[in-house]
């Protein structure tokens, strides 16, 4: 299980109630380019960006408090090697009756999802300023029709 663990192929993090990193996969620290000596005992908002820190601490802690689960939650996290997007899921789990509880949490990087939502948007926002010239030619080409034949009818 604990080759499990540390090469799956996302991102799994053991968070205690504050937030902070008690156990990381190999996987994570991969992405972060840290050792596991330098990232526990630290924050996990420690390599969010700063609305991801807010939104951690004001939306998906005292959620993970209520419902005890999120899914789905995308944050940028920030490693050695630069930023990227992953998608958050986590849940609380209570080990023994002597323990407060912990937070289990695994990370889906998406930075290939994101580079493809970009294009995405990219391509509408072209598809919608070619829509809006087709549509201002058709108004043009209209008035111009309207007004040949008004100018006869003015004669008349």
């Amino acid at each position: 299980m604990e080759d499990l663990f540390e090469n799956s192929p996302c991102g799994l993090l053991v968070l205690d109630l504050k937030g902070r990193i008690t156990k990381a996969n190999v996987t994570f620290l991969d992405w972060l380019g840290m050792g596991m000596d330098e990232i526990k005992d630290s924050l996990f908002t420690d390599h969010l960006e700063k609305g991801g820190k807010f939104y951690f601490d004001l939306f998906i802690i005292p959620t993970l408090r209520m419902q005890r689960k999120v899914s789905e939650i995308s944050l940028e996290l920030r490693g050695r090697t630069g930023s990227f997007f992953c998608l958050l899921n986590a849940s609380f789990f209570k080990p023994s009756q002597e323990h407060d509880g912990l937070l289990s949490a695994a990370l889906f990087r998406i930075s290939d999802r994101k580079k493809y939502e970009d294009e995405l948007i990219k391509k509408k926002s072209a598809a919608e300023r070619n829509i809006q010239l087709k549509e201002k030619a058709l108004e043009d080409v209209a008035f111009e029709q309207t007004h040949l034949v008004r100018a006869p009818l003015a004669n008349i």
